[in-house]
């Protein structure tokens, strides 16, 4: 689907959302994320350049169908801020029922931005601050925590909130590739969530497992399992630690028992903020091998829309291999928006 195509579907879905009849709310929303970066990437020379920390943009809303019933709705695409291009084709696309009494249903291209979040990624973002993003040079809810956010043919549920706890499911079939739609990967995957939080502190505890055929891919990952905790009893200072386990289809030269683990805290002071963060994890097709990671980010938030970003990201991609090493500091804008339409 090109970018004409699907910009006229994006301008047509705000014309039949922009009446009465169809929509009780709507809202346009955004977040624009430029940078300025330097880059060492695997003994490669220092790349600066102009860069993007996720830019997306979508159309979101809901129509009450009875006074505790809801029918929600929404499309988000990411860009290139720097150049113009998409990213994620989109990034969700989803239509589903939400009630007070029963939580919330939806179908479609899902990721954390719809009304049932993603059980692993939902749960990661809750217990762990990023150093500035989760995308980009300082990303690590897809390489170090495989919380895969983003998938397509999904099915997914949030449940009320009951005295500090929350569960979470998705459901998803890999399918046809929204790249290469002669493509057919047969695994299925349901992730679970089961979230908890009071004045003191968070803590949640997730699970995936993936089903394949009988010749399961070499290296796939089995199922997983994960456990994070963060204390936040103090607005100043909320250290967390996040602890996970994966299994996978080894062979002799590879791991069959990942573990990772990711350890940080967040130092709050008016409209400043630092986060330092410290990960590890098994290097799964090379057996001893580990990365290791760590992130400093200070943000200083101008208001509720405007952020400045300053960061630095260390990151030891085989701990056997002195060539597999990144670094990078960057420097970067977060304006978040979001409109009323109707």
């Amino acid at each position: 689907m090109d970018f004409t195509f699907k910009s006229l579907c994006l301008s047509s879905c705000c014309v039949l959302m922009n009446t009465s009849n169809f929509a009780s709310e709507v809202l346009i929303y955004g977040s624009l994320r430029p940078a300025y970066e330097h880059q060492k990437v695997d003994g490669e020379k220092l790349r600066s350049e102009m860069d993007d920390n996720s830019t997306r943009v979508g159309v979101k809303g809901f129509y009450d169908l009875k006074p505790d019933l809801k029918l929600d709705f929404g499309l988000e695409e990411g860009f290139n801020l720097r150049t113009g291009e998409e990213t994620d084709y989109p990034r969700n696309f989803y239509i589903g029922l939400s009630s007070e009494v029963w939580g919330s249903f939806a179908i479609g291209r899902l990721d954390s931005g719809n009304p049932t979040g993603s059980p692993l990624y939902s749960q990661l973002g809750s217990i762990v601050s990023y150093a500035g993003n989760d995308a980009g040079l300082t990303a690590i809810g897809t390489n170090i925590a495989n919380a895969r956010n983003r998938t397509s043919n999904s099915v997914g549920y949030k449940s009320p909130e009951y005295e500090g706890w929350r569960l979470s499911a998705r459901y998803h079939h890999t399918g046809k590739s929204i790249f290469n739609f002669a493509a057919e990967d047969p695994t299925r995957s349901a992730d679970f969530g089961a979230d908890y939080k009071n004045d003191d502190f968070k803590l949640g505890l997730g699970f995936a497992k993936d089903w394949s055929e009988s010749d399961a891919k070499v290296n796939q990952m089995d199922w997983k399992w994960q456990f994070g905790l963060r204390s936040t009893t103090l607005d100043l200072f909320q250290p967390y630690v996040l602890y996970g386990q994966e299994f996978y289809n080894n062979t002799i030269t590879s791991q069959k028992d990942i573990h990772y683990w990711i350890t940080g805290f967040k130092l709050n002071k008016d409209k400043n903020s630092l986060v330092i963060n410290y990960m590890e994890k098994d290097v799964q097709k090379l057996v001893g091998a580990k990365q290791k990671r760590y992130q400093l980010a200070y943000v200083y938030k101008v208001n509720k829309n405007l952020a400045l970003q300053t960061y630095y990201d260390h990151y030891d991609k085989n701990d056997f291999k002195d060539d597999q090493t990144a670094r990078g500091f960057g420097i970067g804008v977060k304006y978040d928006f979001k409109y009323k339409l109707f």
